[in-house]
């Protein structure tokens, strides 16, 4: 029999918790020492990397240091030009590099790669030695002979920490260090997979779920919904599991054909200093997990991203955040509106607030601790070294708690002060991440239910394929105080959310390069540059059409969709004959 679980598409069912019934200091002692274990494991992929780039070097020929030094000036030089003719495009809102530039890249270039191959040649001399494989290979032993250590002395159960090490891969950036905040999970695998029904026959030590009846899904009946897990968490000496019991709401049932492969409890910090459960499972289906209620035919081009609409027509301000057209001839768009922005922008404002009042809590604790330095214990003294420069209210916050613990003759009145605001500070962020959080949930539910209509409407769903990062740049209708109020509306649109929740269930979703879309005319297919950020609707300087920027973008996308389904790879964007050209 194979071990472990069949390879399979699989989702995330997550459901809202309570904290556990039993076994709660042994979960939370579980999760600071699962948090340990993955800061050893860091240190010990830091050290298998310190050590891997020092075999590398240890082993460089003369040539090759001569090759990468030489190889690597080229490299810059191109980058630099690239750079620059990209920076002078953007400022010029055109496509453009003269013949010395296309020149210099070509003699750049045809520079750079016979020495890449004679680099090669080098490097394959040196490995033919097998020297460096040899030192890599007792790397690679010391590495595991660590792991399997820091395994043995972790303390924690097996499922967490395989869970754990997947958290640390060889490869990729750089893993970081943990601080040890009370959250993260317990993990219970699922060995070959646990069907749901077997699940709730409450046979199963590992997982056994206790089913809500039938009618609870027939209606609108949310306390039948509330049920209770009971999962393995450990292991006494003797073997015997230690299990503990979760309440939580099971809002939708897993599919009976699918497997349970992994179980988790998961612990996360909300509203500042409280915390959330969840009870998650991850479901394997041979079928996969598209939408049964797909669409099997039509097109649609959507462009996402957002921008702000001003009220005209007696239509109110809004967040435009998607627009749409079919290959029906059916359009829209996409809008949350202003009351959701202005919860958003009530949670900026108290941030604000509180940000005011740690400056003040801040300078008048840092006067005081001035004026009375010879009286103030050691551990304060080193504590609040550099106060004026901090920016943090959780390091001052830690401070003032740390001060109840170790009071001294003196400060009864500071600390009072100090006690105040970090009563009110608390309550602020309180209120900062209950804002946040209702507003989050009120516009995820909206671009869920917008995802569904879509995808039932239509088979071909196309959206632009591009850099969230870069989006930022581009989107505002306004420019005042651009770089505070994008981003702002950039975390409350949040395109890449919409994007993926698109794509996620669609029966033949397709990306499009999103160059150009919006500054393609998709009358006549030309290039016409603008200023996107400042234009809403634009007029094309070759075939005066005027055209709202975003229905533009979403015409480009639908017949790029069109285009690359036909086959026709030289025309990826832009109106053909039979296209939206005359919409």
């Amino acid at each position: 029999m194979p071990f472990g679980n069949k390879a399979m598409p699989t989702i995330v069912y997550s459901y809202l918790a309570k904290p556990p019934l039993e076994e709660l200091p042994r979960i939370l002692e579980e999760l600071r020492l699962a948090n340990r274990y993955r800061n050893r494991l860091v240190e010990i992929e830091l050290e298998r990397r310190r050590k891997y780039h020092e075999i590398l070097e240890s082993v460089k020929t003369e040539a090759i240091k001569k090759l990468e030094f030489e190889t690597d000036s080229l490299k810059a030089k191109i980058d630099a030009l690239d750079e620059a003719v990209s920076l002078r495009n953007q400022a010029n809102q055109k496509r453009s590099i003269t013949k010395e530039e296309r020149a210099e890249f070509k003699l750049l270039r045809s520079i750079r790669s016979p020495l890449l191959k004679e680099l090669k040649i080098e490097r394959e001399k040196v490995k033919a030695t097998g020297v460096l494989d040899q030192q890599l290979e007792i790397a690679d032993c010391d590495d595991l002979a660590k792991r399997k250590a820091a395994r043995a002395e972790c303390g924690i159960y097996w499922g967490n920490y395989l869970e754990i090490e997947k958290s640390v891969p060889h490869s990729g950036p750089e893993p970081r260090f943990h601080r040890f905040d009370g959250t993260g999970k317990i993990a219970v695998q699922l060995q070959k997979g646990l069907s749901p029904e077997d699940a709730y026959l409450g046979q199963d030590t590992r997982l056994s779920i206790t089913k809500p009846p039938d009618e609870a899904y027939s209606k609108r009946n949310r306390r039948g919904r509330r049920t209770f897990v009971r999962m393995r968490i450990g292991s006494h000496d003797n073997g015997r599991p230690i299990s503990t019991t979760v309440p939580f709401e099971m809002h939708r049932l897993p599919p009976n054909d699918c497997s349970i492969q992994w179980a988790f409890l998961v612990r996360r910090k909300v509203k500042g200093t409280q915390f959330r459960w969840l009870f998650q499972l991850v479901v394997g289906r041979k079928l996969g997990w598209g939408a049964l209620d797909a669409a099997n035919s039509g097109s649609v081009g959507i462009d996402v991203g957002w921008r702000v609409i001003r009220p005209q027509d007696g239509i109110n301000e809004r967040l435009r955040v998607a627009y749409w057209i079919s290959d029906n001839g059916q359009e829209g768009e996409l809008s949350l509106p202003i009351e959701l922005v202005n919860k958003w922008e009530y949670a900026e404002a108290v941030q604000g607030q509180r940000s005011i009042n740690f400056d003040g809590a801040r300078d008048v604790l840092g006067m005081w601790l001035h004026n009375h330095n010879s009286e103030l214990p050691i551990w304060l003294q080193e504590k609040s070294r550099d106060l004026g420069k901090w920016k943090s209210e959780n390091r001052l916050a830690d401070l003032v708690y740390q001060w109840n613990s170790n009071r001294f003759e003196g400060d009864h009145s500071i600390l009072e002060i100090a006690n105040e605001w970090r009563k009110q500070d608390r309550h602020l962020l309180h209120v900062i991440q209950s804002v946040r959080e209702k507003a989050m949930a009120n516009r995820n539910e909206i671009y869920k239910r917008f995802a569904a209509q879509i995808r039932r409407n239509y088979s071909i769903i196309a959206v632009e394929d591009w850099n969230i990062r870069k989006s930022l740049k581009d989107k505002g209708v306004e420019a005042g105080d651009h770089d505070k109020m994008s981003r702002l509306y950039h975390r409350i649109g949040a395109p890449g959310i919409l994007r993926q929740l698109l794509i996620a269930k669609a029966r033949n979703p397709v990306k499009i390069d999103a160059k150009y879309t919006t500054k393609t005319c998709h009358a006549c297919g030309k290039l016409d540059p603008f200023d996107a950020a400042e234009q809403l609707s634009h007029t094309c300087v070759h075939c005066g059409v005027t055209e709202d920027q975003d229905r533009r973008a979403a015409i480009n996308i639908l017949n790029g969709a069109l285009n690359e389904r036909l086959g026709d790879e030289n025309n990826p964007i832009g109106a053909r004959n039979g296209d939206l050209a005359s919409t």
